[in-house]
């Protein structure tokens, strides 16, 4: 039996949009919806999602603040976990909306570039606050704000805090003091979460902050082998019933039952790949579905298996490492692009948003037109980049200028995007620190 190219989107699309989850998108888009986007369900970590919503549930009805700090390894569900009790806590009508704050130690280490960065989120959802210029009445929004919430009896302001062990690397913790004071006054309001994959967090911070962020500790640990099929049930299954659908679920269930399946399923547990690693292969193995092969074959997924090993994406992301400055900066301009969900860009709108990063901040390189339709043509002919399907025939070294400026494209798809942000944000990309802050988080301070 046959199906055509859309039936096989109509279920394709929904399975990717399961595996591959922003929560840091989730929490944005909550705020732009009127009812809750579903966050997809985690397994092996039902103890730890009750601990943190009992916790932020308590703390958001009573008006309380604490402190959390989940630690765990690297792509385990963090993240996820938190976003996903988030999500359920607003769907409960006598539980007052958090606002959260998010900030990342690889990016707001530094207490004035952390402070700016919370009183940026706190003007944009609140419309009440002007950006300052100063780092004092940065500081004074914060503690207003914070004061304004236990007067008025809202939830605690909650202040995610990625990469929680990089805040303790930098001498002045400012924001943190402002933050775990306001824990223990009664006169504000906050919930801090930290984030860390580093079991020993609290003993890099000074005395100070260690004797208040230690209210609750959350630990996530390996996920065995039936968590990881029930994970990956729950996200390659199709709700709907059409013949496609149950086609696919047919095919996803003799790939389980495989021997090679199994092997590499016991391999991977046995040397702690984590959740995220496996939702990765499972997106590579559905993406190429297609008319030709429009079902999951145990090769396929072997194939996926392959194309994510750590590997592969390493020796990509030495070779993006390695570009020439002007060519770099377009990668990173399209990664940002892949950031916010465009999927219709091109050389002529990355172009735009350097000059306007230019004009925010005079450390940025300028490049001329000419360097850029040059770096473009060499990425498209290096595959780091893919022409869209109207000009990918075309060579583009041949393209007139004028085509190869508007002609979209798309990031390679041979490389991990995932892999490329975890690169960007540990130092492996060297660039210049203006165009990380800026793809990473908008900061071009």
């Amino acid at each position: 039996m046959c199906w055509t190219r859309r039936e096989i989107m109509e279920v394709q699309m929904p399975i990717k949009e399961r595996l591959v989850v922003s929560p840091v998108k989730l929490w944005r888009k909550r705020r732009r919806e009127s009812e809750s986007s579903s966050v997809p369900a985690l397994f092996g970590y039902e103890a730890q999602e009750r601990e943190v919503y009992n916790r932020l549930k308590r703390a958001a009805v009573a008006g309380e603040s604490t402190s959390l700090i989940l630690c765990g390894y690297s792509g385990c569900g963090k993240h996820l976990l938190l976003a996903r009790v988030l999500e359920r806590l607003e769907r409960e009508k006598e539980v007052p909306d958090y606002d959260v704050v998010h900030l990342s130690g690889e990016a707001h280490a530094d207490a004035s570039v952390a402070l700016r960065e919370v009183v940026r989120q706190i003007a944009a959802r609140t419309e009440s606050h002007r950006l300052a210029s100063r780092y004092v009445d940065d500081l004074k929004v914060l503690v207003d704000e914070l004061h304004r919430r236990r007067a008025e009896e809202s939830a605690p302001l909650l202040v995610v805090l990625s990469r929680l062990e990089l805040f303790a690397s930098e001498h002045r913790q400012t924001l943190l003091y402002v933050l775990l004071d306001a824990i223990q006054s009664k006169e504000g309001c906050v919930v801090v979460v930290g984030i860390t994959s580093d079991r020993h967090v609290l003993e890099l911070f000074e005395k100070r902050v260690r004797s208040r962020l230690h209210n609750v500790h959350v630990s996530f640990g390996h996920v065995d082998a039936r968590a990881v099929l029930s994970f990956l049930d729950d996200r390659l299954l199709a709700s709907e019933e059409t013949p496609y659908a149950v086609a696919l679920a047919e095919s996803w269930t003799r790939v389980k039952a495989s021997p090679e399946f199994a092997r590499e399923l016991e391999d991977a547990i046995a040397v702690g790949m984590p959740v995220a690693w496996h939702a990765k292969v499972a997106t590579l193995a559905v993406a190429a579905l297609a008319p030709r092969a429009p079902l999951l074959t145990v090769e396929g997924w072997l194939r996926a298996v392959n194309d994510n090993s750590p590997n592969r994406s390493a020796n990509w992301i030495k070779a993006i490492a390695a570009l020439k400055p002007a060519r770099l900066a377009l990668v990173l301009a399209y990664l940002r692009f892949e950031r916010d969900d465009k999927t219709d860009y091109n050389l002529d709108l990355a172009a735009k948003e350097l000059a306007k990063l230019r004009q925010l901040n005079a450390s940025a390189v300028c490049f001329h037109d000419d360097v850029l339709l040059k770096a473009q043509a060499a990425l498209i002919s290096m595959t780091v980049l893919k022409l869209g399907k109207k000009t990918a025939r075309a060579d583009a070294r041949a393209l007139e200028p004028a085509t190869l400026r508007y002609a979209p494209v798309r990031l390679t798809g041979a490389v991990s995007l995932e892999d490329l942000f975890t690169a960007l944000r540990q130092g492996a990309l060297d660039c210049p620190t203006v165009l990380r802050q800026w793809v990473l988080q908008d900061v071009v301070a």
